[in-house]
């Protein structure tokens, strides 16, 4: 699928996202929060990092059973319970997306999520041409 990152003249790009996206044609795959849980619905990993490699992972999954795969994803939302740790999000991306175009993303904190053992919730969009 065609895309490309935009920015602004006088802005920096970030080293791993992409302030926006741009694609034509395809289909639109919208997710809903990921949450870092296993096939048996247990929670799967103690830290941030190992939740959202979780998180991504079935990510990952879903879009392969859509025909398409992480490369398609054009936007990701992170929601975490702690951004203090936040740093641990991006060695499980660096697994699943590289250049030269990066999914463009927001990491949000916030107070809770669905089940107090989950440190991260990730949503995101998707365009498999």
């Amino acid at each position: 699928m065609p895309k490309r990152a935009l920015s602004h003249p006088n802005l920096p790009d970030p080293p791993h996202f992409s302030r926006a996206v741009e694609t034509t044609g395809g289909r639109t795959v919208y997710f809903a929060g990921q949450a870092p849980l296993d096939a048996e619905g247990n929670v799967a990993g103690s830290t941030l990092g190992e939740q959202t490699e979780t998180c991504l992972d079935k990510m990952a999954g879903i879009l392969e059973a859509a025909g398409g795969s992480m490369a398609d994803i054009v936007h990701l939302v992170v929601y975490v319970t702690n951004i203090d740790d936040f740093g641990q999000v991006q060695p499980a991306r660096d697994k699943h997306f590289s250049g030269p175009v990066y999914p463009a993303m927001s990491g949000v904190q916030v107070s809770a999520l669905a089940d107090p053992a989950w440190l991260v919730e990730i949503d995101g969009i998707a365009v498999i041409d």
